[in-house]
């Protein structure tokens, strides 16, 4: 009796042992992780001085499993996005430890005035809103408190390593005039997602005032506007294709000449034009836009195209 029992004593150490060594195999599998930074920047709009965007978090999708919610830490941000032109961008969030792996969407959580769209609503400051010629009005974003703004747009997030994205607004496609129904602007968001180190940047100038006052443009209204593709015809923004990929309003720079950049623009070969009537260029229909000094660039991942209209 007395050796059975030590039989099993021996057998059940080694089994505890076994348990343990299984034990500690179980939580290596656990998944990895790898880190998440997120950053809004802006293409911008005529009339407008401000474009406030209330944020209070965002989720992003996982190929498998359900959608991860990430409020923020600090509280609701709340952006002015004409602030973020060009190259310039804004932290969402930053370096956020989630699961590793591909995700297929990202969305942001924004706050909107839930009566933005009846006629005659003012615009209250603790939402989003738009300020025209002065006046802060109500910005009215459809189902932006239920569903939020979903990039459809798949991403990666490397084991043991970090990505950046940044969120494009661009307003030039977004942003909608009351109509005769509504008083209030809409944001019917046009948004874009790139990749960081995957991205660059253009930049240039009208040297010596290049063409700017032809004699069809007396609208004094000028943007740049970036096509995919070389030798594109430029279009005006409408429903029909070609559409730019980013658009860039201009301002003086030291030499007092008209300069302008365009920001966050992925790698690849691209038509640039501009035009001096911008300002009759309406997301959503089609306008008589005159395009000018059209010609062939190109961007490389982690620098800066200079394009100079000459």
């Amino acid at each position: 009796m007395h050796k059975l029992n030590t039989i099993l004593l021996s057998s059940l150490i080694s089994a505890t042992l076994l348990t343990g060594c299984n034990s500690g195999t179980s939580q290596s599998d656990e998944s990895p992780t790898g880190h998440l930074s997120v950053n809004i920047t802006d293409a911008p709009i005529d009339g407008a001085s401000n474009v406030i965007i209330k944020f209070t978090g965002l989720s992003i999708k996982p190929e498998s499993g359900p959608a991860i919610q990430i409020d923020f830490a600090d509280g609701p941000k709340q952006i002015d996005l004409l602030d973020l032109q060009g190259s310039l961008s804004q932290a969402l969030l930053t370096n956020e430890e989630v699961n590793a792996g591909k995700y297929n969407w990202i969305r942001l959580d924004v706050v909107t005035d839930p009566n933005a769209n009846n006629s005659g609503t003012p615009a209250s400051l603790d939402y989003s809103y738009i300020t025209i010629d002065g006046i802060n009005q109500a910005l009215y974003i459809p189902s932006g408190n239920q569903t939020g703004l979903k990039l459809n747009t798949p991403f990666t997030i490397p084991e043991d390593g970090a990505i950046a994205v940044t969120i494009d607004f661009d307003l030039r496609k977004s942003i909608l005039p009351p109509n005769n129904n509504k008083q209030a602007y809409k944001l019917k968001p046009s948004l874009r997602l790139v990749v960081n180190d995957q991205i660059g940047h253009i930049n240039g100038s009208f040297v010596g005032g290049t063409a700017l006052a032809v004699q069809d443009c007396t609208e004094n209204s000028y943007a740049v506007y970036l096509y995919g593709g070389h030798d594109i015809t430029p279009d005006d923004i409408d429903d029909i294709d070609p559409n730019p990929v980013v658009t860039s309003l201009t301002t003086l720079n030291q030499a007092n000449d008209q300069a302008y950049e365009l920001g966050f623009v992925p790698a690849g070969n691209y038509t640039i034009a501009y035009t001096c009537n911008a300002q009759a260029d309406l997301a959503e229909s089609s306008e008589d836009v005159i395009f000018l000094g059209a010609s062939n660039t190109s961007v490389i991942a982690g620098q800066t195209t200079t394009h100079n209209f000459e």
